[in-house]
């Protein structure tokens, strides 16, 4: 599991991002007190100054494709980056270049997102095609990989990327997505891989259904290249409210596009009123 630092840098550095850049903040999070104002607070917690660098930027960088899958490739420069993660020492960065959110090609008939590998200093390591909108991307120290999914809407499937070994592997959906959408975030908690249902709905009844999963709990067969998949819990499940006037009730969900998703540690419980001891889906 990624560390909490490490997680707050990411979520940092992602809504910091330009329209074709990446940036990094991890080393700006905690400047010297002599330099820096006294901390203002909101909600009963400090606001501290944070600088921001950018390290790399998507229009220096290129990939080659065929436009709708055939005929001669050309190169386009990389846009529209997401998701970022971080495994070891380097980060890696989701280019979506314009594919739509079911997989349909961009304005020049590109179908691919790539994910490209940075150091922290913005140094291009490795970059990999994805057919499809890369819409979800987190990595699983213990194996050693970067998970990806794409088309959150529609048409969904999941890659495992193994940078040592320079290996990706395409996973299908064991079974039609049931919340009748496609996929998205990734959390990885106690070994599980966790996954966002998100967009149900886009074929079928709308959302909030309460037979739609919100998330789904996923294992991995390299060998059948088969992502089996149950639901964790649904659009409609009971929750506790963390804030707000109903803060502390216990209510029913109604999701209706859950998307991002995040492993909350368990300390959290200690300044929210809320429990924090399972896995929850948020909406973005």
């Amino acid at each position: 599991m990624i560390s909490n630092s490490k997680r707050n840098a990411k979520m940092l550095a992602a809504a910091a991002a330009a329209a074709a850049g990446v940036v990094a903040a991890a080393c700006a999070l905690a400047a010297p007190a002599s330099a820096q104002p006294a901390p203002a607070r909101t909600d009963g917690f400090a606001v501290r100054p944070l600088h921001v660098t950018r390290i790399a930027n998507g229009k220096d960088l290129r990939h080659r494709f065929r436009p709708d899958g055939k005929g001669a490739a050309r190169t386009e420069a990389l846009a529209s980056p997401d998701d970022i993660t971080q495994l070891g020492k380097d980060i890696f960065v989701s280019f979506q270049n314009g594919v739509g959110p079911q997989g349909e090609a961009s304005p020049v008939g590109n179908l691919d997102s790539t994910i490209v590998e940075f150091t922290l200093a913005g140094r291009e390591v490795a970059q990999w095609d994805l057919h499809g909108k890369c819409d979800g991307l987190t990595a699983d120290p213990h194996l050693g990989q970067v998970l990806a999914t794409v088309n959150e809407d529609a048409h969904s499937s999941l890659y495992a990327i193994a940078p040592r070994a320079g290996r990706v592997l395409h996973y299908a959906y064991s079974k039609p997505l049931p919340h009748n959408g496609g996929t998205d975030a990734i959390s990885i908690y106690r070994g599980s891989i966790l996954i966002s249902a998100s967009a149900p709905g886009t074929t079928g009844a709308a959302a909030p259904n309460p037979k739609y999963p919100a998330v789904y709990v996923v294992t991995l067969s390299a060998r059948t290249r088969v992502a089996h998949m149950r639901p964790l819990f649904g659009d409609e499940a009971w929750a506790r409210q963390a804030n707000g006037p109903a803060a502390g009730k216990t209510i029913r969900l109604a999701l209706t596009d859950p998307d991002s998703n995040e492993v909350v540690p368990a300390i959290a419980a200690s300044t929210r009123a809320t429990s924090c001891s399972t896995p929850r889906a948020t909406r973005s």
